[in-house]
């Protein structure tokens, strides 16, 4: 047991039972709420659309051996049930795979029953060819319903090599060419979409994968969008973004909690706060940008390099913060000034405010030293893929 672990134990139960114990159980519930609200998404398609590929790459689940892993079938015809797919750790956040309308099994007549129209959130509509008479039908369905919904054209690296290897044609050509047509065709039938979504569900950093992602996070409610961000698997560097920017915009309310435990004038009580308070997000922030110990195992492995190299070497990191963050007191922004504070109360207004001043600062310095290390991981990692491309090509060169 570290030397501070007795110290940090001690402070927390003072917080317990000096009566704020409820206090703060509120604010846990309050800034953990997002793991409770439920996003519940359609992924609609016919028999070998991709739906399946989808499922997996949007949650991030490339290993058929686990189970949360939508089985992909190329030859065998789909079950016309639905499928429900939570994500692996946040399972509120649920993915259902849905059949197609106007099967032999599920006719448009009973479709919108069968499936439960009104119980998603929103539906992303997927098709590898074209969009059919079917599909702009429930588009305009789940429209009345003002539910959201995405026309998504997956499978388009295949058509880009097909088209390369046939007429040599350019990337950048196929894909405008494939956009204006699916357009087009859905203009026909009375549709016109913003936005046309062109995926690869094997290169989720190519084509539009991320503008999917972030469209569907913009059109969600306000109280929606930092369940859906935070939820989310970081596949992109583009959501990555996203998660820095949604738990930045937490800290300012999450360091209310500090203000609220300082005003009460029973000395420790605001500081035990704060160690909970930073010990909490400390743990959400290394999660949410893949530096806990699980996640950096996974790129590990995947990578090809002990996990040692992706940890920056630092005398403050994150896991340290996390271990013994009173150790780190005058690194993350605890002066000695917040302890004064928190034994000689002043008035409760100028405490609260001054504890909220500094838990915010301390949050906001720790958050940029997860950020820090996350680039140092991306960093490593591609300096090793791009050795391991070059040993590759050389050894085929000879």
């Amino acid at each position: 047991m570290n030397k501070h672990a007795d110290e940090i134990k001690l402070l927390e139960e003072t917080c317990k039972k000096n009566g704020t114990k409820a206090m703060m159980e509120k604010f846990h519930a309050c800034a953990n709420r997002w793991r409770n609200t439920d996003i519940k998404v359609a992924v609609v398609g016919q028999t070998g659309v991709g739906k399946s590929s989808f499922v997996n790459a949007i949650r991030k689940i490339k290993n058929p051996d686990n189970p949360s892993y939508a089985p992909v079938s190329a030859v065998k015809e789909g079950t016309p049930q639905i499928k429900k797919y939570p994500h692996p750790t946040h399972k509120n956040l649920i993915f259902y795979d849905v059949p197609g309308v106007g099967t032999a099994t599920v006719p448009r007549e009973t479709y919108l029953q069968r499936i439960e129209v009104d119980k998603y959130d929103i539906f992303i509509i997927i098709t590898a060819v074209r969009f059919m008479e079917n599909d702009c039908w429930l588009a305009k369905e789940v429209e009345k319903r003002n539910k959201h919904y995405y026309f998504v054209r997956s499978k388009i690296d295949a058509d880009v090599e097909n088209e390369r290897k046939r007429v040599k044609k350019r990337e950048n050509e196929t894909v405008c060419a494939i956009r204006d047509s699916i357009k087009e065709s859905l203009r026909e039938q009375k549709i016109t979409p913003t936005q046309v979504f062109l995926l690869s569900n094997f290169d989720t950093d190519k084509y539009d994968f991320t503008d999917l992602t972030i469209h569907i996070k913009n059109d969600l409610p306000l109280w929606r969008k930092e369940a859906f961000v935070l939820s989310m698997a970081a596949f992109s560097s583009e959501f990555l973004e996203e998660k820095k920017k949604t738990l930045s915009s937490r800290i300012y309310w999450v360091a209310a909690g500090s203000a609220l435990a300082a005003t009460l004038p029973i000395p420790g009580t605001g500081f035990a706060a704060d160690i909970a308070i930073i010990r909490g997000e400390t743990a959400l922030y290394r999660e949410q940008l893949e530096i806990d110990n699980e996640s950096l195992t996974v790129i590990s492995k995947e990578v090809g390099i002990p996990m040692a190299e992706l940890i920056k070497d630092d005398r403050v990191t994150s896991a340290k913060i996390l271990n013994n963050p009173l150790d780190f007191c005058d690194e993350i922004g605890f002066s000695f000034a917040r302890w004064i504070l928190d034994f000689y109360p002043l008035i409760n207004t100028l405490s609260g405010l001054f504890a909220w001043k500094y838990c915010a600062a301390a949050l906001d310095n720790i958050l940029n030293i997860c950020i820090a290390e996350a680039e140092f991981r991306d960093k490593r990692a591609g300096a090793h893929i791009t050795r391991q491309y070059e040993n590759d090509t050389d050894d085929s060169r000879q």
